[in-house]
């Protein structure tokens, strides 16, 4: 690039004194009009010394997405994240609690069971006042998923079985909530293992 550079400013500048050697004397005025005119030759040739950045698509400045079977659960704090199955659209319940600490509680129900006081899968509870922090070994079906100390996350299990508490084994209803609430309980581990906090 600089030898072409080099050889265009020879070149304007031959011209340049052949224009100004010829027969006919130049003015002040064609002399300054033949410079400015080499002057932009030179410049438009110049390459650009920016490199340009091509800006960064849609897909590079989202976060990563759910697919088309789950989906991506904040908690109402804005701490963590959860991500779930799409099954739980259909026929699970999340719904956002406090408990009698004033910690937010996350439970997960069963639908078809929730209306009856019974459906609980499973309970996500966030303790973020240090002196709240719970011993787990006390609680029946509990485990921290993370305690620092200052801050803590815990998932409760239920203690017993949680659909169809009207209906009796055997019956269309009983056998379809079995089924639905069975379905619901076997994404528990995959939920709480996708926790991660929030950026």
């Amino acid at each position: 690039m600089k030898k072409i550079l080099a050889l265009l400013l020879i070149t304007v500048f031959t011209l340049t004194l052949l224009t100004a050697c010829g027969d006919k004397p130049k003015s002040d005025t064609d002399k300054k009009v033949a410079t400015e005119k080499a002057t932009e030759a030179v410049t438009e040739a110049e390459p650009e010394t920016e490199e340009e950045t091509e800006a960064p698509t849609e897909a590079e400045t989202e976060k990563p997405r759910a697919t088309d079977t789950e989906f991506t659960y904040t908690d109402p704090a804005g701490v963590y994240q959860l991500t779930v199955p799409t099954i739980w659209n259909d026929t699970g319940l999340i719904a956002d609690e406090t408990d009698v600490d004033g910690n937010e509680c996350v439970r997960f129900f069963y639908k078809a069971a929730y209306d009856q006081g019974a459906g609980h899968v499973f309970t996500v509870v966030l303790v973020r006042d240090p002196s709240k922090i719970v011993d787990i070994t006390q609680l029946p079906h509990a485990e921290d998923i993370f305690n620092d100390g200052k801050m803590q996350v815990y998932v409760m299990y239920p203690t017993d079985v949680q659909f169809a508490p009207y209906d009796e084994p055997g019956t269309g209803d009983f056998n379809k909530q079995q089924a639905e609430y069975e379905a619901l309980s076997k994404t528990r581990e995959s939920i709480i293992d996708s926790f991660m906090f929030c950026e």
